[in-house]
C-alpha cells in the first residue's frame, strides 16, 4: 500500500501565498517607478524647454555675450597697462578658447530645445493606449525586472533592455511585440522551507519600503513639483517675463563694454598706438 503524498505545511502554503502578493506589488510599483522616471520625467522636461527653453537659451547666450565684451575690454585694457601693443587678433583668439565652455553650454541648450519640440509635437497616445502600454509594462516587469529575477540569463538581460527602450519611447506596437515572446515565471511546485520563504518575504517587504521612499522622494524635486506650473499659461507667461527682465540688464552690461571698448580703440589710435619698439 503506498503512503499518501506528504502535503505542505499550512504556514508554508500562507507563505508562499504572502510572498506571491509582495512580488506583485512589487513589480507595480516597480512598473510606477519606472514610468515616473522614464516617462513622465523626459515629459515634464521636454515641456519646461518647448515652454521656456527659448528664453532660457537667450539669456545664456546674452550673458556669453556680456562675459565676453568685458574680457575683451580686460585683456586690451592690461596691454595698454603693461605698455605693451594690442594684438587684436591674439585677444580674439585667447577669448575663443576661453570661452569654450560657453559655445558648448549654449550648443547643448539650443539641442535640449529642438529635441523639446520635436518630443512635444509627436502625437500623444490615446487614453486606451497609455492603459495598454502600462498593463503590458507591468507584466513585463512582473517577469523580466533584475531586482525580481536576479540570476538573469544573457538573453533576458537583452530582453529587458528592449522593454525598458520600447517603455521610454512609448512604443506600444514594440511592447505587444516584446510582450508575445514573454512568459511569466511558474509558480514553485512546493514551498520552499521556511528559512528561504521568511528571506524572501524580509527581503521583498525591505525592497518595497526602500522604493516608496525613493520615489515619494523624487516626487518632491523638480521636474515633477513643476508640473501644475507648466500647465498654468499664467505662471509661464510671468516666468517668461521674469527671464526677459534678467536679459534687460546683461544686454546693458555688453553694451557699455562694447562701446568702452570701442572709446578706448578709438583713443588709442589717435595717439597712433605705441609706435616700433
Amino acid at each position: 500500500m503506498t503512503g499518501s503524498p506528504l502535503q505542505p505545511h499550512p504556514e508554508a502554503v500562507a507563505l508562499a501565498k504572502k510572498i506571491a502578493a509582495l512580488r506583485d506589488t512589487l513589480a507595480e510599483r516597480l512598473a510606477a517607478w519606472h514610468d515616473l522616471m522614464d516617462v513622465q520625467r523626459p515629459w515634464l522636461l521636454a515641456l519646461w524647454q518647448e515652454k521656456l527653453g527659448a528664453w532660457e537659451l537667450k539669456r545664456l547666450s546674452v550673458q556669453s555675450a556680456a562675459a565676453r565684451a568685458k574680457r575683451r575690454l580686460e585683456k586690451f585694457q592690461a596691454s595698454l597697462n603693461e605698455g605693451r601693443e594690442p594684438d587684436l587678433v591674439l585677444i580674439d583668439a585667447a577669448l575663443e578658447e576661453e570661452f569654450l565652455h560657453w559655445q558648448q553650454r549654449i550648443r547643448e541648450a539650443a539641442e535640449a530645445h529642438e529635441r523639446a519640440q520635436q518630443w512635444v509635437q509627436n502625437a500623444p497616445l490615446s487614453d486606451d493606449d497609455k492603459a495598454a502600454l502600462k498593463s503590458l509594462y507591468r507584466k513585463m516587469v512582473k517577469a523580466l525586472h533584475p531586482d525580481l529575477h536576479p540570476e538573469q540569463s544573457e538573453a533576458q538581460r537583452d530582453l529587458w533592455q528592449k522593454v525598458q527602450a520600447a517603455h521610454a519611447a512609448n512604443a506600444l506596437a514594440d511592447l505587444k511585440t516584446l510582450a508575445a515572446v514573454v512568459e511569466e515565471p511558474g509558480a514553485a511546485e512546493e514551498p520552499e522551507a521556511f528559512a528561504a520563504l521568511h528571506g524572501q518575504k524580509q527581503n521583498l517587504t525591505a525592497s518595497l519600503a526602500a522604493l516608496a521612499a525613493k520615489h515619494a522622494a523624487a516626487e518632491q524635486q523638480p521636474p515633477f513639483t513643476l508640473g501644475e506650473q507648466l500647465d498654468d499659461d499664467g505662471w509661464v507667461a510671468a516666468r517668461r517675463a521674469e527671464i526677459e527682465a534678467e536679459i534687460v540688464p546683461l544686454e546693458a552690461q555688453r553694451n557699455a563694454y562694447e562701446k568702452h571698448f570701442q572709446q578706448l580703440l578709438t583713443l588709442h589710435k589717435h595717439a597712433g598706438g605705441f609706435g616700433p619698439n
